[in-house]
């Protein structure tokens, strides 16, 4: 894993007025911006971000991002469709 630090300065920190920790707000940015760019799957930003694919699914929604649908989404999906056979 690779471990990345940031410094913000808290009079900046302490003016976002955030509903979440600043890291979580960080990385579910990242992890959408990195999506947004196709550069990382939903499954794979779902992964990075620690959410659910439904979480996820559901942070996208909240953030209104247009959701792409990856090669590895269909076959995530299909595996899901055929396991509840």
């Amino acid at each position: 894993m690779t471990i990345v630090q940031l410094s913000i300065p808290d009079e900046i920190a302490q003016t976002l007025h955030l509903n979440k920790p600043l890291e979580k707000e960080i990385i579910e940015s990242f992890a959408i911006s990195l999506y947004e760019q196709g550069r990382i799957s939903s499954g794979e930003a779902a992964l990075l971000t620690g959410l659910s694919r439904r979480e996820w699914e559901e942070l996208l929604r909240s953030r209104s991002v247009v959701r792409s649908y990856f090669f590895e989404d269909a076959n995530i999906d299909l595996a899901y469709a055929n396991s509840s056979k």
